[in-house]
């Protein structure tokens, strides 16, 4: 069973292949299979989930696989997969394309990371019924903030309502991504601080050029935008309540394993900014600001998304540094 995450993965590169034919072809049955094809690979990787699942009760630990960093990534790209299977009538070609690349990315770090991949028994600080809602719905909120980011530069690469908005979203697209490669970079050869920002500064502006220079083409591909705005808001609305049922359950939690509902952890500190970025997006949003006011502010949230996921559980000592092995 342990060979499904390989073949998951193997489905979600013949989805980024068939999703590039789609944009060069422009034909709508390709693109009809290219979406397909990613559910096809989603309910794959949902299996293997729920195996490792089972096998964790078989082994007599029995708890859900979301305790270690291996566990961790891979149900992160699944809760990405899942939001936008909700969603996949909604997002854009292009959009379906980055998605892809990003989980087939993790998926095959994954592979050759040096994360423990073996089901472990759990350690006493997560011995709780409230860990399964707590780390599902905190998941699934970073996914769907991921997808609302998404949304965000596109939609500022795209638009000509400030001449700022182009490389707003080009350097937010290039700094978020090249901090997750160099991060990735960082875990799979146990490398210093300062070859991280070398390597987070070189990936920031490799790809910041790529698509500076290819910016006349990523408009013609990028879809109206009104689309992208239903994108972006339909995500957030998926996100922001899971968010706060995890803030909520993340405390009763606490009370139990710490004797305290708050308690300034960096975890819980990040998320309640997390959580306050975008009650502001949808205070933004009841007022009637600019879509480039939201736009923004969808990149904002998930700056602080990555902060709180991989920033406290790898870089950050705090009660929820255990997740980082």
């Amino acid at each position: 069973m342990d060979k499904l995450l390989s073949i998951s993965t193997f489905i979600y590169l013949f989805t980024v292949w068939m999703f590039v034919i789609s944009l060069a072809t422009k034909k709508r049955y390709t693109d009809n299979i290219s979406r397909i094809l990613f559910i096809i690979a989603t309910t794959v990787e949902l299996i293997y989930f729920i195996w490792r699942w089972i096998e964790s009760y078989r082994l007599g630990f029995g708890h859900i696989p979301l305790t270690n960093a291996f566990e961790s990534f891979v149900f992160f790209t699944l809760s990405i997969a899942l939001v936008a299977c909700i969603l996949i009538k909604k997002i854009p070609s292009l959009a379906m394309l980055i998605i892809s690349l990003v989980i087939l990315g993790i998926l095959s770090y994954l592979s050759i990371s040096p994360f423990n991949k073996e089901i472990e028994p759990l350690i006493p600080a997560l011995k709780s019924n409230w860990l399964a809602i707590h780390a599902l719905t905190s998941f699934l909120s970073y996914a769907a903030f991921f997808l609302a980011f998404i949304g965000g530069t596109m939609f500022l690469i795209k638009s000509n309502e400030k001449k700022s908005s182009f490389f707003i979203g080009n350097i937010s697209f290039s700094v978020c991504v090249g901090l997750m490669l160099g991060f990735l970079l960082m875990k799979v050869w146990h490398t210093k601080s300062s070859t991280f920002i070398i390597s987070f500064a070189i990936f920031s502006v490799a790809i910041f050029l790529l698509v500076y220079f290819n910016k006349n083409k990523l408009r013609q591909l990028i879809p109206q935008e009104k689309t992208l705005k239903d994108f972006t808001l339909g995500s957030i609305y998926i996100g922001f309540p899971f968010l706060s049922i995890g803030i909520i359950t993340g405390s009763i939690w606490a009370k139990y394993a710490w004797g305290a509902y708050w308690s300034w952890d960096p975890k819980e500190t990040w998320s309640l900014i997390t959580w306050f970025i975008y009650i502001i997006f949808l205070h933004f949003k009841i007022r009637g600001k600019s879509n480039y006011t939201l736009a923004v502010m969808s990149i904002v949230g998930f700056v602080a998304v990555i902060v709180t996921y991989i920033g406290v559980n790898f870089i950050l000592p705090g009660l929820h540094s255990y997740g980082s092995g």
